[in-house]
């Protein structure tokens, strides 16, 4: 974790990043983010620091390479966020109220003294300050008796599980409940799923069936069949040939 002036420079550097780069923070303070970046990297997460500096933006998270003190290059994903003075001196249940009835204020505590990280997937949060979404936490000890807490903005994330999750609600009943037997099939041709009405046409009925190869889309990487009931078609087109026979033949 690392605090940086308006001017991009490095105002406080814990042990973690100091490792991390392999600098001692002595080194590290007054240098520029610019620095200790790889060059093809340096305008990553300028035009965000930017706007959060501005006010425009509260948070933004970004993945760019570092180079080392020894000149080695490493990957780390950065979490740029403003400062904010007005939770210094609380504590976390002053801070965030509405995490008193969570187990969240005793896990950080036990962070802070015994060192053991502590994550969370995901947990919802809303409160008077703005603050409101779906959050990804990571607690780390920075030193005894004290920690940090990295928070993800997940919401986007959350919304986008959930929109597949109904897609997938969706085809679950539109193959359950389709008038058509669909099956599915494996590369070998082997059936992996079946719908109802299979079990309700195979062996008593004509059926058409017509393929598309699905090999290549991760939900099905299999042929899927569609096998419509045509046989009350066919009867008709019997009965409608029959009739235009014997119209011919007056």
């Amino acid at each position: 974790m690392v605090m940086v002036g308006t001017d991009k420079r490095f105002i406080h550097c814990n042990d973690a990043f100091c490792r991390f780069l392999g600098y001692p923070e002595k080194e590290l303070t007054g240098k520029t983010i610019t620095e200790v970046t790889h060059p093809k990297d340096r305008d990553l997460g300028m035009q965000e620091l930017k706007s959060i500096i501005d006010g425009a933006l509260e948070t933004a998270t970004i993945q760019k390479r570092y180079l080392r003190k020894n000149g080695m290059i490493v990957w780390g994903e950065i979490i740029l966020t403003v400062k904010n003075d007005q939770f210094i001196g609380k504590t976390i249940e002053e801070a965030f109220p509405n995490l008193t009835t969570t187990n969240i204020p005793d896990a950080y505590r036990d962070v802070a003294r015994n060192g053991i990280p502590f994550n969370m997937e995901q947990i919802l949060y809303s409160d008077d300050q703005s603050i409101s979404g779906a959050f990804e936490i990571s607690a780390f000890q920075t030193e005894t008796n004290k920690m940090a807490v990295l928070f993800r903005d997940v919401t986007e994330k959350k919304k986008a599980k959930e929109v597949l999750h109904a897609s997938k609600r969706r085809f679950k009943e539109l193959f359950k409940n389709s008038t058509d037997s669909i099956t599915i099939l494996d590369k070998n041709g082997l059936q992996i799923h079946v719908s109802d009405v299979v079990e309700k046409m195979l062996g008593y009925k004509k059926l058409e069936a017509w393929g598309t190869n699905q090999l290549e889309n991760p939900d099905i990487r299999g042929v899927a069949v569609n096998v419509r009931d045509i046989t009350e078609r066919k009867r008709a087109e019997g009965e409608n040939e029959q009739l235009m026979q014997r119209l011919n033949q007056i």
